[in-house]
C-alpha cells in the first residue's frame, strides 16, 4: 500500500533506466536512477561475445541470450541449459554457432549489475531512519524486466542483508501501478509536479 506511512523500497530495472525509490504516504521519500539497465545488459553480452568468442551478434540475439541463460550470479541452484547462438565470425566473416552458459553471461553482466547495486546502496544510505526501519522489516521489492534476471534478487539480498521480493508480474508491474495512480490522480501528490 503506497499510501501507508511505512517506507517501501522499490527497484525497477527497465530497458533504458534503473530506478530505486523509497515510497511512503503516497509520495517518494528518496529516489535514485541510473542509465544502467536492460539495454546496457544487451550491449554487455554483445561485447562479451565479440571479445571471448570472436562472434558478432545483434541486439535481438543478445536479448534472447539474456532471457534464456541470463544470470547475475555464477552459482545458480537450478541453472538453465546452455544456449546456442548464431552470428558472424569476426575472423573469416562467415556464419558461426557458439554455445554459451549462464556463468559466461553472469561474467559479462557483472560490471553493470555492480552499478545497480551501487545505486541501491546509495539510496539505502540516504534513506531517513524511520523509513530504513520499515525497509528492514519489509525488504526490497523488484520490478521491471531486469528483475527476471536469474539470481539478481539473491545478489542484492546478500549485499544488503535484506529480503528481496520480486513482483508477481515484474514486466507489467510498473505499467499497472501507473494505471492505478492515474485513475486516482488526486491521491498521489507526486503526480502533480
Amino acid at each position: 500500500d503506497v499510501m501507508s506511512p511505512d517506507g517501501n523500497m522499490v527497484v525497477d530495472i527497465g530497458g533504458g533506466t534503473s530506478e530505486v525509490a523509497v515510497i511512503a504516504l503516497g509520495g517518494i521519500v528518496i529516489s535514485r536512477s541510473s542509465q544502467t539497465a536492460g539495454d546496457e545488459f544487451n550491449d554487455n553480452i554483445i561485447d562479451y561475445m565479440r571479445r571471448q568468442h570472436s562472434i558478432l551478434i545483434g541486439r535481438s540475439t543478445a536479448e534472447a541470450v539474456k532471457f534464456k541463460v541470463g544470470a547475475a550470479i555464477d552459482n545458480l541452484e537450478d541453472p538453465p541449459e546452455d544456449y546456442e547462438i548464431h552470428g558472424r565470425d569476426l575472423v573469416d566473416g562467415i556464419p558461426k554457432a557458439v554455445k554459451v552458459n549462464y556463468r559466461e553471461v553472469a561474467a559479462a553482466l557483472d560490471h553493470s549489475i555492480s552499478e545497480i547495486e551501487s545505486i541501491v546502496l546509495n539510496t539505502l544510505e540516504s534513506t531517513p531512519p524511520e523509513s530504513s526501519a520499515d525497509i528492514y522489516k519489509n525488504g526490497i521489492y523488484m520490478a521491471g524486466g531486469g528483475a527476471l534476471l536469474r539470481g539478481l534478487d539473491v545478489r542484492i539480498s546478500k549485499l544488503t542483508h535484506l529480503p528481496v521480493h520480486i513482483a508477481s508480474d515484474p514486466l507489467k508491474a510498473i505499467a499497472r501501478g501507473t494505471s492505478i495512480a492515474l485513475k486516482n490522480f488526486d491521491k498521489f501528490p507526486f503526480l502533480i509536479r
